[in-house]
Parts: C-alpha cells; sequence; structure tokens
C-alpha cells in the first residue's frame, strides 16, 4: 500500500470516528477505539515497509494532519463537556482566581463516570 493510499484511507476513518464520537452510546465508544486500533496497526505496517515519497504522498500526509487535528480537537470538547458535567453535578464552582474547581491532570484525563 502507498503511503498516499493508506493516509486517504486513515483520513476517512479518523472522520468516521470523530462523527462517532457525537453519539451517546457505548457501543459508538467501542467502535471509535477499534476503528483507532485499526488506524495505528495500519500505521505501524506501513512505518515497517517504508516506501519511497512522492508529491501525492505529501498532500495526502497535509489531509491526514489536518483529519488527526479535528479528532483531537473533537476528544478535547468531550473531555471539557465531561469535565463540566462533573462540576454542576458536584455544585464545585469555581476558585477565588476564577479557574474550575476540577482540573485536567494525568490521572483523570480519562473521564469514565
Amino acid at each position: 500500500m502507498t503511503l498516499a493510499r493508506y493516509c486517504q484511507e486513515s483520513a476517512a476513518r479518523l472522520r468516521s470516528i470523530e462523527t462517532g464520537l457525537l453519539e451517546f452510546h457505548p457501543q459508538a465508544i467501542e467502535h471509535c477505539r477499534d476503528e483507532m486500533g485499526n488506524v495505528l496497526d495500519q500505521l505501524l505496517r506501513w512505518k515497517i515497509t517504508p516506501e519511497t515519497m512522492d508529491e501525492s504522498d505529501l498532500g495526502a500526509l497535509v489531509s491526514f494532519r489536518d483529519a488527526l487535528k479535528k479528532l483531537q480537537a473533537r476528544a478535547d470538547q468531550g473531555t471539557n463537556l465531561c469535565l463540566g458535567w462533573r462540576q454542576l453535578h458536584l455544585t464545585a464552582g469555581y476558585t477565588c482566581h476564577g479557574e474550575p474547581q476540577f482540573v485536567v491532570t494525568e490521572s483523570n484525563t480519562n473521564y469514565e463516570g
């Protein structure tokens, strides 16, 4: 598989993942996790047997990077939404400096409850 084809297929999968994150049921999250695993597996396979790059590869890499950025933004929005819901539910409010009571740290970057 060429790099351009890999990037095109992976970008399409990332767009599917991004759309799937808008659905509110466990199967959607599982599907997103599985699809992301498939994207990573393909990337590892391509990395093992790389080919020379050409102009079409560079354009495909840019599209792939853009799809990754959009997916990251969607994940960040979801994280902020969950933290906001948790803050509202617990009526935690804000600190005297105007910061939310809950600050994302390494241990709670993934919200599961």
